[in-house]
């Protein structure tokens, strides 16, 4: 009799679900820690849009020129304010009209409060970010490589594979770096080795792709590459390819 009533209230409850009158807690469900993100338009010649923005831990702000000639300079310390004209100093530049940017965005991972400025117009267009602690999230990483095996022919000069760093959790990552290496009398990489991602929102993923030049030893044999994922306050990830090249 006990198993006959458990079994029918377990199909009572998926047929409930599978009909909507009970919501499953997941990604974007009420009570779930979501990333939000917010706009700073430049209103004209010298001003924000927005002066003050309230954030939380995990959320992005992004900075809109509006085709105006401004920068975007952003701090967490005293004192505030530019260098020069056009010079954000020790500051940290997050997009210039100079650099053909038509903005810049900020992931702010930690609470505080975080003036920012253009340089061009300052004082005046000018504002503050402050950041709350978030919901006690926490980012998470999966990674993956595409393809996981290659053969190419003993003539290619080159070799390219797809790293994949996505974050499952619900708070956005400190800076990244993601890597690839391989023994160096097989193949080297071309371009930096290593390469940084200011931050991963969650829920988002950063593919990277890394080319490899195929030196004469890799031919008959079949290399293994890592490519590995670390940051601050995250578990690394690592996951290997294996080139085959024909003798």
């Amino acid at each position: 009799m006990i198993r006959k009533r458990a079994l029918v209230l377990g199909l009572g409850f998926a047929l409930a679900v599978a009909l909507g009158l009970v919501a499953i807690a997941g990604p974007g469900a009420p009570g779930a820690q979501a990333q939000e993100t917010h706009q700073v338009t430049a209103a004209g010649c010298c001003s924000w849009d927005t002066t003050t923005v309230q954030a939380s831990a995990g959320d992005t702000v992004e900075w809109d020129f509006a085709g105006g000639g401004h920068d975007i300079c952003i701090d967490d310390s005293a004192p505030v304010g530019p260098a020069g004209f056009g010079d954000c100093g020790d500051d940290e530049l997050l997009g210039s009209f100079e650099n053909s940017d038509s903005g810049g965005e900020k992931t702010f991972t930690e609470a505080g409060s975080y003036p920012f400025y253009c340089s061009f117009h300052y004082p005046g267009m000018e504002g503050t970010v402050e950041v709350a602690e978030g919901g006690g999230g926490s980012a998470d990483l999966r990674a993956s490589v595409k393809p996981k095996r290659k053969t190419v022919n003993k003539r290619a000069g080159q070799a390219a594979f797809t790293f994949n760093v996505r974050n499952v959790g619900d708070a956005a990552t400190g800076p990244l770096t993601l890597c690839a290496k391989a023994p160096k009398k097989r193949l080297k990489v071309k371009g930096a080795a290593c390469r940084g991602k200011q931050s991963l929102a969650g829920g988002a993923q950063v593919s990277t792709k890394f080319k490899f030049k195929i030196k004469r030893a890799a031919r008959g044999k079949t290399t293994k590459i890592a490519f590995t994922a670390a940051g601050e306050g995250v578990d690394g990830q690592r996951v290997v390819a294996r080139l085959k090249v024909k003798g």
